[in-house]
């Protein structure tokens, strides 16, 4: 989680003030902004660049967007903080993938079916 602060010296206590990928926040005020909520801003600011190789071929590359930490970096009116004991989103691992969901049925003996090589 990340705490933000919004503190412009340009713009009156309350005025409102969006973060594009973000939401409208007001002047003056502090919020905390969930994990989900920054990597949605994260997302919503990812670069895309493409160029055409040598055969011709369209390559497009994409970059991460900034994290809230990145983008508001050595700004005076906006100050981001990770919130202690959070993992910021960009030293965070994947999950492990989800323990092997198959189960092994043995084939049972059907009483009213002889089995292959019997008399019955």
């Amino acid at each position: 989680m990340y705490h933000i602060a919004f503190n412009s010296t340009e713009l009156p206590r309350g005025a409102e003030i969006e973060v594009d990928g973000l939401g409208v926040f007001k002047n003056k005020s502090e919020y905390d902004v969930s994990k989900d909520d920054a990597e949605a801003y994260r997302q919503r600011h990812v670069q895309q660049t493409s160029e055409y190789d040598k055969d011709g071929n369209l390559i497009v590359t994409t970059e991460p967007g900034p994290t809230l930490l990145q983008a508001f970096h050595g700004r005076e009116d906006v100050v981001v903080t990770n919130v202690p004991g959070e993992t910021p989103p960009e030293e965070t691992k994947p999950a492990p993938p989800p323990p092997d969901q198959t189960e092994t049925v043995k084939p049972q003996n059907n009483p009213d079916k002889p089995a292959k090589g019997s008399d019955k």
